[in-house]
Formats: structure tokens, sequence, C-alpha cells
């Protein structure tokens, strides 16, 4: 039994929230490259993904591995900026960007088809991109998984000791 009548409900409006997320379809994201997408060999390209909402997780695509995420940060944004110091003939190829909020993940962006002339204006070896593991990005949805959970839970503590404080008052008040 509750100690005050008003819990159930914010509890079910809580979890009826986090439903909605989960099954809400979220908006694709946009993608394009900076300067271009067309790009000279050993010239840096920055690719942009932009969501129309503010995202927790991006993350970059190269076909279906993914090459990099990033979380937000504070103050919350909106685009995420992949950055390849030197375009070469490994970090050509096809692109798509993905975002999560809550428990969700976006579908994916179109598809950027980025390529490189054979210009070649290196000053040294090309690095190519940092590699982050599914894993890794597995981890963040079991995280946003866990602090939800958190949050709900810390929520129904506050509201039941707030209810037995309140009903408590008035078991005094009417002695």
């Amino acid at each position: 039994m509750f100690p005050h009548p008003v819990i159930l409900p914010v509890l079910l409006l809580c979890l009826g929230r986090t439903i909605h997320m989960q099954k809400g379809q979220m908006p694709r994201p946009s993608i394009s490259a900076e300067p271009d997408r067309v790009i000279p060999q050993g010239r840096p390209v920055t690719i942009v993904c932009q969501s129309p909402i503010i995202f927790e997780i991006f993350r970059l695509e190269k076909g279906r591995s993914v090459i990099w995420s990033e979380e937000n940060s504070l103050p919350p944004k909106k685009k995420a900026r992949f950055l390849i110091p030197s375009v070469n003939e490994n970090t050509t190829g096809f692109y798509t960007c993905i975002y999560n909020r809550g428990f969700s993940w976006s579908l994916r962006s179109e598809t950027l088809k980025l390529e490189v002339t054979s210009e070649d204006v290196t000053q040294g070896p090309a690095t190519g991109l940092a590699v982050t593991s599914d894993s890794t990005l597995q981890s963040y949805t079991v995280w946003n998984g866990i602090r939800m959970g958190l949050a709900v839970v810390i929520l129904v503590v506050l509201m039941a000791i707030l209810g037995e404080a309140w009903h408590s008052q008035h078991r005094s008040s009417d002695s």
C-alpha cells in the first residue's frame, strides 16, 4: 500500500513518458561534409551530423561499422562534427549518422559519399579515423537505461518520504 495516493499517479506518469520515448520514432538526422564531399588527398574534411532534436549520443558509421561516437555536452546541442585530419583512400566511402536519445536510436541519415582526388597535399603519413567499438556504444545505451531507472526509483522514494511526512503530520494534527 502506498503511503499517499498521489504517488501512484506520479509513478504512472513517469513510466508512461519513458515508454512513449521508447516507442516514438525519432526524426532522421542530416549529414554533410565541410568543405565538400570531394577532397584532395591529404586534406582535412569535417563530417557534420545534425539532428532536429537534442541528442545524447551521435555516431558516425562507414558502411555499417561504427567509426566515431560523440556524447552531447553542456550546453546541449543538435550538431556533432567529426574531423578527418587527412583524407586518403582508406577514409573514402559511404557514411551515415545516427543519434540516440533516451532508449531509442533515430533513423539513419541519408548516405554521404566521401571521395578523394589524386592531388596529394599530405605533410606526413595519414592518420585516418579513430574506431569506436559497438560494445562501447552499447554500454552508453545501458548507462542511459540505468540512469532513467535510477531517476524513477529516486522519484518514487522521495514521493514516499514526502507522502509519509504529510500523512504523519495530518495524523498528529488530528490527535
